[in-house]
């Protein structure tokens, strides 16, 4: 519900969520608000970026934990631009 009402400029996903793969509630989300909100997907495990890539999230990025506070700035603001 909350999906289909507010439409973010940016979502920040966690890929291994407790209850749900934060693959599988992006592209929830993406069809209930029928938009292509651009995400950035953050993991601890290398093989989450594999996950995204076999999944073909249009309009993602993958970068790993720890982050690195440069380089998520600049994928921040390229996805907001793009």
């Amino acid at each position: 519900e909350y999906a289909s009402s507010y439409f973010p400029d940016l979502i920040i996903m966690d890929v291994n969520l407790n209850k749900m793969n934060g693959v599988k509630l992006t592209e929830m989300i993406r069809n209930i608000s029928m938009t292509n909100i651009p995400v950035l997907f953050v993991s601890n495990q290398k093989s989450s970026e594999e996950i995204i890539h076999n999944n073909s999230i249009k309009n993602s990025i993958f970068i790993p934990k720890p982050l690195d506070k440069k380089e998520f700035l600049k994928d921040v603001r390229y996805l907001i631009n793009s």
